[in-house]
C-alpha cells in the first residue's frame, strides 16, 4: 500500500468511527448530526491546534484527538462550519 492510500485508510476509518454502531432507521425517532470540530489542546498557558475531527459533539470529538495525540493539560474543541475551506497544512523546510 503507498502511503496515500494508507493516509485515505486513516480518514475512511475515522470516519466510520464517529457514526453510531446501532442501526438508525430513516424517518426514525433518532437522529444524529456529524460536525467539524477543531481541537485544541494547553500546554502551560498557550493552545495549540491539533487537527480537526469530524464527531457528533464536541467531547467525542476530543476524546478522537487524545487517542491520536495523548494527553494534554487542557482542551477545548470548536465547531468549524462544513462550508469553511480546511485548514492550511504547515510544510516543513
Amino acid at each position: 500500500m503507498t502511503p496515500e492510500a494508507i493516509e485515505e485508510h486513516v480518514k475512511a476509518a475515522k470516519l466510520a468511527q464517529a457514526v453510531p454502531s446501532e442501526t438508525i432507521e430513516p424517518g426514525g425517532s433518532e437522529q444524529f448530526k456529524l460536525r467539524r470540530w477543531l481541537v485544541s489542546f494547553a500546554s502551560a498557558q498557550d493552545w495549540y491546534a491539533v487537527g480537526e475531527f469530524v464527531a457528533l459533539d464536541a467531547d467525542s470529538a476530543i476524546s478522537r484527538a487524545i487517542e491520536v495525540f495523548g494527553d494534554a493539560t487542557r482542551y477545548q474543541a470548536e465547531e468549524i462550519p462544513w462550508d469553511a475551506a480546511p485548514l492550511p497544512k504547515l510544510t516543513g523546510r
